[in-house]
């Protein structure tokens, strides 16, 4: 059984998650179990947080804690750690790189092998990255010690990205509407059958206001950031996070924060420019406007200025024809294979 409690990086996808996870990860003491609960799916224990479910979601987030398969334990870059040797750090990254290319050359049911975590001294702190915010609440307060971090991006980024990956084959094309069915969706007057009629920019603007809303107000004592604060300053961003995670200041992480920085990555890979791919819908993103005003006076927004932004927005066009929509130009690559700054 897990004593010292995990960390909780969560967020919806195209968030930023996946980055966030990936620079605790570069961490000496860390040890990142990459979305696990997408590998062990545990459905016997709902969403509200009383005294059974969150009994059932503890014992849950012990088993993810220890999933070792190759999804959740074999995520890259790897890192240099302070409770494995040199000898177990190399035998473990040519399993890892092994296990890969026998998944991407040979059969795909070789993301089922498990990955040994070889842990020579001590004991490393394991880091849960998810993007299942319905369960966010319920989790947190199953484990009320576990530092939590939730982070949000703007609406206009995350639907942008979202519907880019839609098109082109990265993401399913589309999500089920029964979000909508909770007290949220009512607060708001959406239902599932009423998003049914309406394009999918609306449909995944209402997904990120009430996902997020729910879980700004539920969550137990979570560190809240924005994917462009954690953009416009990832060290001083990073610094606060490990700060609320316990976790001190490294030059390990630091480098690899500079390093992950820099480039122009496609769609699932992680270097790219952080203030760039931030800023990107404001060009590229026709739906902007209608994403703004959809979620506007939602709890999620009120971490963005979503009026300023309107106002530029229409600054920008107010003398220029409509600019034909550039959607994210995705890799040919797998995209279990690289870490997602967006993810």
């Amino acid at each position: 059984m897990t004593v010292v409690p995990p960390i909780l990086v969560i967020g919806a996808p195209r968030s930023g998650t996946s980055w966030l996870g990936a620079i605790l990860d570069s961490h000496p003491a860390t040890l990142l179990r990459h979305e696990p609960d997408t590998i062990d799916r545990d459905l016997s224990y709902g969403f509200v947080t009383d005294e059974m479910n969150c009994a059932a979601a503890r014992r849950h987030l012990e088993c993810l804690s220890h999933c070792r398969m190759l999804k959740a334990a074999g995520a890259r870059p790897i890192f240099r750690k302070y409770y494995r040797s040199l000898v177990a750090r190399v035998l473990r990254a040519g399993l890892i790189y092994g296990f890969k290319g026998a998944e991407n050359y040979v059969h795909p049911a070789f993301r089922r092998l498990r990955v040994p975590d070889l842990v020579d001294r001590g004991w490393p702190r394991v880091v849960i990255k998810s993007v299942d915010l319905g369960r966010a609440p319920v989790w947190t307060h199953a484990w009320p010690e576990m530092p939590a971090v939730l982070i949000v991006r703007h609406p206009c980024g995350h639907a942008a990205s979202v519907l880019a990956g839609q098109r082109s084959g990265h993401l399913p094309p589309r999500h089920p509407l029964t979000f909508a069915d909770c007290e949220h969706g009512r607060k708001y007057g959406i239902s599932p059958h009423f998003l049914e009629t309406q394009p999918p920019e609306i449909q995944t603007a209402w997904r990120w206001a009430v996902l997020n809303d729910r879980a700004l107000e539920q969550m137990r004592a979570p560190l809240v950031i924005t994917y462009e604060s954690l953009c416009a300053d990832p060290v001083g961003v990073s610094r606060r996070v490990f700060a609320h995670c316990g976790l001190a200041w490294n030059q390990q992480s630091e480098t690899f924060i500079a390093r992950s920085t820099s480039g122009d990555g496609a769609f699932f890979e992680t270097r790219r420019n952080p203030k760039v791919a931030a800023e990107r819908w404001r060009t590229i993103f026709p739906a902007a406007a209608t994403v703004m005003r959809t979620v506007q006076g939602t709890r999620a927004a009120s971490l963005f200025d979503l009026e300023a932004d309107l106002a530029e927005l229409a600054d920008a066009r107010a003398g220029l024809d409509t600019k034909p929509f550039e959607p994210e130009q995705p890799d040919d690559g797998d995209q279990r294979s690289t870490i997602d700054m967006a993810g």
